[in-house]
């Protein structure tokens, strides 16, 4: 039933020059993601699960990495994975998504003048590019030990397919795709940075 979507995720990390050309409304690449994200989501209960009977040592130490502990579910054991791929997968990544694209589009179109196209294309390049490596190969970050550096390996793939995306996406070229991303990305930070820094400043001085 979810194999097509493997296929065309498979389709899409290797050939993301080809692949990330039709555009997709919200609702169907919503629905694309969600359907990738079944067959990784699967493998990750059934890794934590084996993990918790056979090595539950090895259980904690594969819950308590970053990715896993993001999720507040790094002291959890086997139970910790389980959990950490059901909110990743179905909740964390969905948003993640959807404010992602928000924030390119925005900063895109209307500060740097870069993007040609509307919402629609900026979300599909995410929604069936960029999140894809990471989705297809979540499970990997279960793993205990190496799970970190596999995530950094597909975290890395699907910011170059993102880029890729993004450039089929709204008719640019890759160079000043990568520049809006970066770019935004530096916005956001001295935006966050500088919240922190005034709501630091409440407390101080209450």
């Amino acid at each position: 039933m979810f194999m097509e979507e493997m296929r065309e995720g498979w389709n899409i990390m290797l050939h993301p020059g080809k692949a990330t050309k039709k555009t997709l409304s919200v609702s169907e690449g919503l629905k694309y993601y969600y359907k990738l994200a079944i067959v990784p989501l699967v493998i990750t209960i059934v890794i934590g699960i084996i993990v918790a009977v056979a090595f539950p040592g090895l259980s904690k130490m594969a819950s308590s990495n970053p990715l896993m502990a993001s999720y507040g579910a790094g002291s959890l054991g086997g139970a910790g994975i389980v959990i950490a791929a059901i909110i990743g997968l179905l909740v964390a990544n969905p948003i993640g998504i959807l404010i992602s694209s928000a924030l390119l589009q925005l900063f895109g179109k209307h500060l740097f003048k870069a993007y040609k196209n509307d919402y629609e294309h900026t979300f599909t390049a995410y929604a069936k590019g960029g999140i894809v490596p990471s989705t297809m190969f979540y499970w990997l970050s279960s793993l205990p030990v190496i799970g970190v550096a596999f995530a950094a390996i597909f975290g890395v793939w699907s910011f170059i397919v993102a880029i890729i995306a993004l450039a089929n996406q709204q008719g640019i070229t890759r160079w000043k795709s990568l520049g809006v991303v970066v770019g935004t990305g530096v916005i956001v930070y001295i935006i966050i940075f500088l919240a922190a820094l005034g709501v630091a400043g409440l407390f101080i001085h209450a």
